[in-house]
């Protein structure tokens, strides 16, 4: 499966149009919670084997660390993709310590890398991936660009060595945005993970678990009802 989670556009059209040429298994269309509702009426009218596949998630973002999860736990029935945008300490922490959450973006604390340790064994245990957005080392410039891709590398190496989950993408703020999937298997390449972590790191499996959730069947992870 080769699938991109994190595009920032309502575009629908334009996403399906460019990422077949890309050749993505799935989109994930990251858009304002009210847009959900009418994204998934027109993933309803697709036919579902047509590639790229949709899946329609959102972005939590939070002033304060205590504010994070409740605002998570809200639009968790609604999504299915939940991105949570990061960047200072306590955001990043309170990010991993949420299993409702799936994907920490904008992680990076100062031009550093964001991700320790601590927080990485938290990530693994919550079952959060730290993602690695394509779209922050190419709009930066000059030193900032150095300082992003820097704290990248510092970061892929703790998710590495704890066995964190991660996901790579575009993180395209329009549908021009969006990169192939042998791009974003060069950025993992990069950052020092193997093809065959990379290729995890383009996997769907988010986006399978959380409609086992939505679907009303899902207990707990390894139990559903039949």
């Amino acid at each position: 499966m080769k699938a991109d989670l994190c595009i920032f556009s309502g575009e629908c059209e334009k996403v399906l149009d460019i990422g077949k040429k890309l050749g993505l298994d799935m989109a994930g269309l990251i858009v304002p919670l009210e847009e959900i509702a009418a994204l998934r009426k027109l993933m309803k009218s697709r036919d579902w084997r047509e590639k790229p596949r949709l899946a329609v998630g959102t972005e939590v973002c939070a002033a304060r660390a205590g504010q994070l999860r409740p605002a998570v736990c809200r639009v968790r029935k609604s999504a299915d993709i939940i991105v949570v945008r990061g960047g200072t300490e306590e955001l990043n922490r309170a990010a991993v310590e949420t299993p409702e959450a799936d994907i920490l973006l904008g992680h990076s604390v100062s031009g550093r890398s964001g991700i320790n340790h601590v927080l990485a064994k938290l990530a693994r245990k919550n079952n959060v991936s730290i993602g690695f957005d394509f779209n922050q080392v190419v709009t930066s410039y000059r030193m900032g660009r150095i300082q992003d891709f820097s704290a990248m590398v510092e970061t892929a190496r703790t998710v590495r060595k704890y066995s964190t989950p991660f996901v790579l993408t575009s993180g395209a703020r329009d549908p021009w945005g969006m990169r192939s999937p042998s791009e974003l298997l060069g950025l993992g390449s990069q950052l020092g993970f193997t093809a065959g972590e990379s290729g995890k790191g383009l996997s769907d499996e988010i986006v399978r678990e959380n409609r086992k959730r939505l679907s009303g069947k899902w207990v707990m992870p390894g139990v559903e009802i039949e």
